[in-house]
């Protein structure tokens, strides 16, 4: 009845997968939930912790493992709601979770240092990069849209996430990309995980890595810089952000821009009639000294 999007099934079913594999290693996978003990989560979340990669890197974040285990416990609230058991087994488990981070940001410097990369090797994913951060799709839309969704110099692509329209403008670097392919639907096209090893080798030629920018290049940063850059580039008020990157209300775009101080001048400017001319002189300098900083 909700219409829960593909992409979105898919995230249950694999959170789904992972609890059915640790219950049917450590107990039973078909598990009742009156037989649901505290002790079956701790031990799924000390399972969770000591899965790993290939590499050995931690399979499961701390996040992510939470996950599970809250909705374990919505689970149980249900059955105890409806009166499948008596009394709620993990009511003192405690979850936390990481704050929110600031968004990531590639300013003009950095977008540059990545779009005049002439490596040979990372030309496909250099053109996928420059699409994503001058559209703003997710990974999941850019993989599954078509030539129909752009529609004269605005994309209309429906959300896999959810049923809302993404509505950003063609940008110049977006219809390069997309004139040099020929068409939307030849520009290659990357799983996450080929998407991201490809992505750190194009950091690496680029010498975009966590000691200069504070972050490896992702997907979601892409994304994040495109907020900011319609934020603190284009000077859009987030009332027409909110329908390019397709969120239903302004509170969302917390987590994909954030206020800087290009936008703040840009903002006094505006009413400068309003302001001492040497204060608003000084704070000129002042943003002009930070933009220099990069």
């Amino acid at each position: 009845s909700k219409k829960i999007r593909k992409s979105t099934k898919n995230t249950y079913r694999t959170r789904r997968n992972n609890r059915a594999t640790f219950f049917s290693l450590h107990y039973s996978e078909r598990i009742l939930v009156t037989e649901i003990k505290y002790k079956h989560i701790k031990e799924l979340q000390k399972w969770m912790v000591s899965v790993k990669n290939e590499d050995g890197s931690p399979k499961f974040g701390i996040d992510h493992i939470n996950k599970h285990a809250t909705l374990i416990k919505q689970t149980l609230d249900f059955a105890l709601n409806q009166e499948y058991i008596e009394y709620l087994p993990v009511a003192k488990l405690n979850l936390s979770y990481s704050k929110p981070k600031p968004p990531n940001y590639l300013n003009a410097y950095w977008r540059e240092k990545i779009e005049s990369c002439d490596a040979h090797s990372v030309q496909k994913i250099k053109d996928v990069a420059i699409f994503l951060m001058y559209t703003g799709f997710s990974h999941t839309d850019y993989m599954s849209l078509r030539n129909d969704d752009l529609q004269g110099a605005c994309f209309k692509k429906q959300r896999d996430k959810s049923s809302i329209f993404s509505l950003p403008p063609l940008l110049p670097q977006a219809a390069a990309i997309i004139e040099k392919y020929g068409s939307i639907e030849k520009i290659p096209r990357f799983d996450i995980s080929d998407l991201n090893k490809q992505l750190k080798h194009l950091g690496d030629y680029c010498g975009i890595n966590i000691s200069s920018v504070g972050f490896n290049l992702s997907t979601s940063d892409f994304r994040e810089t495109f907020g900011s850059m319609m934020e603190n580039e284009f000077m859009l008020p987030r009332s027409i952000i909110k329908f390019m990157m397709g969120h239903t209300n302004e509170k969302q775009l917390t987590n994909y821009s954030s206020v800087m101080p290009s936008r703040i001048l840009f903002e006094l400017e505006k009413h400068w009639k309003d302001i001492d001319n040497e204060a608003l002189k000084e704070y000129s300098m002042f943003i002009e000294e930070f933009r220099k900083a990069g």
